[in-house]
């Protein structure tokens, strides 16, 4: 007899909170504590501060598994109540499939995603908008940055129209940019924009990459 096994493809789950107006002291860093829903494999994961109070991890998990989770400010179970964000109300919680009230929790799906909320709350941040997709070029540079200047995106050549938009941290798009790269590098013009960090989003039809730009 035959068996055949369904194959179990990863997914990167990208998890970002605000941090804004939380009044958490974040002088030990943002983590993401979780784990699978009916496992003891829960985990504490740095979060990167992407700037304007918004944290960020990507994690590796396999499509459908059940993830419960929330945010906290140290990576300890001691006096848990007073460093994690508060308890969800049921109305935005996941107990209809984590089994308990109070959590955050995702079924993941096939493909990358990004879920973000402000902390203690079911509200997404306002820049979710910008940064819905799950950075995947890595191999994408965007130099120099900081920047004082003109900023290069360099990237591997490609056959597809590279998309480039350049955005500010309250989600305006500033700059939009389209070619069809034989150097594998554009310039994007920042010169003249004020000080401060910008959100870049540069996509080829297949995949996005979000990066963060600091203009000083």
């Amino acid at each position: 007899m035959i068996v055949f096994t369904l194959p179990v493809f990863s997914t990167d789950v990208t998890f970002m909170v605000s941090m804004k107006g939380s009044g958490m002291d974040l002088s030990n860093g943002v983590f993401f504590a979780g784990g699978i829903y009916n496992g003891n494999s829960w985990e504490f994961h740095a979060m990167t501060d992407e700037g304007d109070s918004l944290y960020s991890v990507t994690i590796t998990f396999n499509e459908k598994d059940t993830i419960g989770y929330y945010f906290i400010t140290q990576d300890s179970w001691d006096n848990l109540d007073q460093f994690r964000e508060p308890k969800l109300p049921e109305t935005c919680d996941s107990h209809e499939f984590l089994g308990w009230n109070g959590d955050r929790g995702l079924i993941v799906p096939a493909s990358d995603t990004t879920v973000a909320y402000v902390w203690g709350s079911c509200e997404e941040p306002v820049v979710t908008g910008i940064i819905n997709k799950v950075p995947a070029l890595n191999v994408i540079k965007l130099f120099p940055n900081p920047a004082e200047g003109n900023v290069t995106v360099a990237f591997p050549r490609t056959q597809q129209t590279v998309h480039i938009e350049l955005f500010d941290i309250s989600g305006k798009q500033l700059r939009v940019k389209k070619n069809y790269p034989v150097s594998g590098q554009i310039v994007l013009r920042t010169a003249a924009l004020p000080r401060g960090l910008y959100i870049v989003k540069i996509s080829n039809g297949d995949v996005t990459k979000i990066s963060k730009l600091v203009l000083k």
